[in-house]
């Protein structure tokens, strides 16, 4: 998965896409919460096309990471991993933009649950360093968050 940075994966009756290779880029106040940028590995195919016009074009009209899907940052450090969900925030302008630069990386925008991420953002930590031992990925599987709000809500005061 490493390797081939990331990609579309598929099980039984699951689809979801992975990002690898996440780096922190700055922390953002907005809309009443923080955002965490993320910069992650741009996947194989249109969205690493050496021609700009056709890149941004792509991430412009892509389904993916559409802003409002629940993702998972899988932070992995000596075989121990932690997981971080979140709501993107960014939208496929924005997206589009930041594939303007450089057709290996886009950038993206992140409102994570747990405030431990912008903490580790803030400090600027390195999350993907040593392949096969300290790595991030982003998986996202196009769900939105508010579909799934109720189920969660209730699953919390179930005893």
């Amino acid at each position: 998965m490493l390797k081939r940075r990331g990609g579309a994966y598929r099980g039984e009756n699951v689809f979801f896409f992975v990002y690898s290779n996440m780096r922190f880029a700055p922390v953002s106040a907005q809309r009443q919460s923080f955002t965490v940028g993320l910069v992650a590995d741009a996947p194989d195919g249109p969205a690493r096309d050496g021609n700009t016009k056709k890149r941004m074009e792509y991430w412009e009209h892509s389904k993916r990471l559409q802003q409002g899907p629940l993702v998972a940052l899988i932070v992995v450090s000596d075989r121990n991993a932690r997981i971080f969900l979140g709501t993107i925030q960014s939208k496929s302008e924005d997206i589009a933009q930041s594939a303007r630069s450089n057709q290996d990386d886009i950038m993206l925008r992140v409102s994570f649950f747990d405030a431990e991420v912008a903490l580790m953002a803030l400090r600027r930590e390195q999350i993907s360093r040593v392949p096969g031992r300290q790595f991030a990925l982003l998986v996202d599987n196009n769900i939105m968050f508010e579909s799934l709000r109720p189920f969660l809500e209730r699953l919390q005061t179930v005893e």
